[in-house]
């Protein structure tokens, strides 16, 4: 009965391929059911970021994200949603990105890439599934205010999972009928959103949590052993470049 997602920003600010391996390889040990990515995923260029998505690395989502070879052909980089069966519901989940993030970014690490209107991929999504799905769950990198916009002009929403804005929202947003949540910067806490639902699949309680990742948590055996090789390869790279 539970779904584990991300919105975005889990690679390395700089390009760093051998970290962001690792960094793939520790999400793969959590089994996540949907990803949306965010720019930092682009830090290496839109082609490495295609090379993962094409390997199926991730389950990725990004509905209004499109590599075009020219002004006419486009394509979809990944899948543009997900539904699946969860304690006998039926949960549509989509992923976005906002153009806006990008406003700043170097041009040449996202040459091809068309980012749709957001609210306007959701309302075509909500428009084809809502009345076949239980819950609708988007999966945002936009930042709180866009996914305020996007909530406010796509009714039918549930939930809205945010990244980018990096905001700690300590009580979920409700308005118009969604919740919106948003757990912080840098992996500080995992949020835990609980919805009970009645007999009519309307949700008619909430518990949400922020869980700091303090120290008291004992560390995965398995992801410790990945940052120790992780350590030893970045040492051995560190110690050939002062050799040279």
């Amino acid at each position: 009965d539970v779904l584990v997602v991300d919105t975005g920003d889990f690679f390395s600010p700089y390009p760093n391929k051998l970290l962001n391996q690792y960094c793939l390889q520790i999400m793969d040990l959590i089994k996540y059911d949907a990803v949306t990515f965010g720019d930092q995923e682009f830090i290496s260029g839109i082609d490495t970021l295609r090379g993962i998505i094409d390997k199926k690395q991730m389950p990725f989502l990004a509905a209004n994200a499109q590599f075009c070879v020219d002004d006419k052909l486009c394509m979809p980089m990944t899948p543009p949603y997900l539904i699946k069966q969860v304690a006998g519901l039926q949960v549509g989940i989509i992923g976005i990105i906002s153009p806006k993030v990008f406003t700043l970014f170097p041009k040449e690490k996202i040459k091809g890439l068309k980012v749709l209107d957001p609210a306007e991929t959701v309302k075509g999504f909500i428009e084809s599934f809502r009345a076949k799905l239980d819950l609708i769950i988007v999966l945002s990198h936009s930042g709180y205010e866009q996914d305020d916009i996007i909530e406010q002009s796509c009714p039918g929403i549930n939930v809205i999972i945010g990244g980018h804005s990096q905001s700690l929202i300590k009580v979920p947003v409700k308005s118009n009928g969604a919740l919106i949540v948003q757990a912080g910067e840098k992996g500080q806490n995992v949020g835990k959103l609980t919805l009970g639902l009645g007999k009519d699949k309307k949700i008619v309680s909430v518990q949400h949590q922020l869980i700091p990742l303090t120290k008291d948590i004992p560390g995965d055996p398995d992801v410790l052993k990945l940052i120790k090789q992780y350590n030893e390869e970045q040492g051995k790279k560190t110690t050939n470049l002062l050799i040279k």
